[in-house]
This record gives structure tokens, sequence and C-alpha cells, in this order.
């Protein structure tokens, strides 16, 4: 799978193309821009709140009266959650992982029902652990999904979450794991143009050029810039060649 600007339809919608890593292929800096686009959010989903505007600057600090602070102006502590949430999210679109699963945990420090908190500091978990956790790579695995689950038990039907633990399933080579979370995700929103993006990635890398094409032509139908990033997908290269992938992705 591939991490570049196909990385989720989050809570934001960033620039996202999505980059996982081929069967047992370390991830181009392409693939890994494609995968993070794809849970970036580029795809249309109903759940998925704006990413965060270039240039966006961090949420205040938060003062030693920021009880008393909550307690007078809860409207005004929503929106420096809000912005603290913005900018992990932006962080984690980065690459910046350690950045943003910080700022994460600030906002789930005050309030701890913040599922999209929850759901980016996961995924910047998983992340963070395939790219830089070395020997420490599957506990950093389990602990985002532990967060993700978390996001999911407070909002069962939350694309993001469902999509990110799709697309984190990808990146560690759990493929059926993954065809799974996918489905549940379509389930809740049939608009997910990466959802769909997914499951063609993953037949893709087996060679299964009917489900490939099945599957990538119905994200198509839905953004017909799928077809960009389906040209330099890595994951496509097991099919290619075969005539019924070129006539989907062909000018």
């Amino acid at each position: 799978m591939a991490k570049v600007s196909r990385v989720a339809v989050p809570v934001a919608v960033a620039a996202v193309v999505v980059i996982l890593v081929a069967l047992g292929i370390f991830a181009t800096p392409l693939r890994n821009a494609l995968m993070r686009a794809r849970n970036s959010g580029k795809s249309v989903s109903a759940a998925v709140q704006p990413a965060p505007a270039a240039g966006v600057q961090p949420a205040p600090a938060v003062s030693a009266n920021s009880d008393q602070t909550a307690q007078a102006e809860p409207g005004a502590l929503r929106a420096r959650l809000d912005r603290l949430y913005q900018q992990g999210y932006q962080y984690y679109n980065e690459e910046q992982y350690q950045k943003a699963i910080n700022l994460e945990d600030q906002v789930i420090k005050e309030d701890p029902t913040d599922y999209p908190a929850y759901t980016v500091k996961g995924i910047a978990l998983c992340y963070y652990g395939y790219f830089d956790g070395g020997a420490m790579k599957n506990r950093d695995f389990d602990e985002g999904m532990q967060d993700i689950d978390r996001a999911l038990a407070l909002k069962p039907d939350y694309t993001l979450a469902l999509f990110n633990k799709a697309l984190a399933y990808e990146l560690y080579a759990n493929y059926d794991t993954a065809l799974y979370w996918y489905d549940r995700t379509i389930a809740v929103d049939p608009k997910s143009v990466w959802s769909y993006y997914g499951k063609a990635a993953i037949y893709g890398r087996r060679g299964d050029v009917t489900d490939t094409v099945k599957y990538l032509g119905q994200a198509i139908d839905l953004n017909p810039e799928v077809k960009k990033y389906a040209r330099q997908e890595e994951d496509f290269n097991n099919v290619r060649n075969s005539p019924e992938f070129q006539n989907l992705v062909g000018d």
C-alpha cells in the first residue's frame, strides 16, 4: 500500500495520495505519499473533517487556569482542542508522526471522548512504527490499533477510523484483514473512494487482474483523479501490463 496521498479520508481531508508497501518490498517515497494521501482524506466521505489549511498556526498553549476557562468558555475550549487536533493531523500528513502523536495526546488528555484525536494518533503510531519504530514496530502497531479501536468504541460508524484500521492492516501486509475493514468502511460510506482503491491495490499485489480492475474501476467512477495515482502505484505492477488495466487507466 502506498502511504502517499491515499491515506485516510479522515477527520480531515488534506492532500492524500495512497502509498502502501508492495508485497515484501519496501515502500518508496512516492508510494508512501500515496498511502498517506488515501488516509489524509482526499476521498469523499461524509464523516471527514476538512484538513487544516497550509500555514495553520499551532494552538496556543494551555494556561494554568485552563480548567476555569473551560468551565466559563466551553466553546473556546472546544475551538482550541480542534486547532490542536488539526495541527496534529497536519503533522501526520507531513510525516512528522511523533509530533502528531504528542498533539493528539494533548487533545485526548483534556477530552477523553475525542474520537477523531484517537483516530489520528492511532494511524500516526502505526506509520511511526512501520517507518521509524525498528524493533518496536509491532508494539507501535498494537498501540495504534488500540487507539483506533477506542475511536470506534466511541463512534462505531466513524468512517475515518474504519478506513485507517484497514489502511494500517494493509501497511503491515495483513491483506485479508485489510480487505475486511475496507468492506466495513464501504458499508458505512459507499462513496469511500480510497477504500475501493485500497482493495484494488491488494488484489494488484496478488496479480488478480479481475478484482483489481473491478475495484479500481469503482474508485475511478467516484473520482476520475484516481487514474493518475493508479498509473504510478507500484501495487499494480503485477497487473500493469494487462489489457484490462491499461484500458482502465489509459488516457
